[in-house]
């Protein structure tokens, strides 16, 4: 049930970026750190251990952040029926492009907190 309800939050969340965040065939490398949001990823990455571990040293999943400019959230259009986040790192002002990009699968996603910065 806990499960069920993460699934939907997490969609819930992902839909609302979207709503910003446009599409990846829309042209969002015209924008600008002016016309999108930062925004600070809160997700999970997996720990690996070796097989001759015992359990009680296997740790849980590490929480880590990722803040970046929202460039997409939605359909991965390479994957089909799975849901990425993108966000840049870096802006290169002078050049006028976006770089340092991450993608996250939404599955890893435990929540994103939107700021605008002026």
């Amino acid at each position: 049930m806990h499960k069920a309800i993460a699934i939907v939050a997490l969609f819930l969340v992902l839909w609302t970026i979207k709503c910003r965040a446009q599409t990846l065939e829309q042209n969002w490398e015209s924008w600008t750190p002016d016309s999108t949001n930062v925004v600070i990823v809160h997700w999970s990455d997996i720990q690996d251990t070796p097989n001759w571990n015992v359990i009680d040293e296997v740790r849980p999943a590490r929480h880590l952040q990722t803040v970046g400019w929202i460039l997409y959230a939605g359909e991965d259009l390479k994957d089909a029926g799975h849901n990425i986040l993108v966000i840049a790192r870096t802006y290169d002002a002078e050049e006028g492009r976006w770089a340092e990009y991450t993608v996250f699968p939404a599955g890893v996603v435990k929540r994103v907190e939107r700021f605008r910065v002026r």
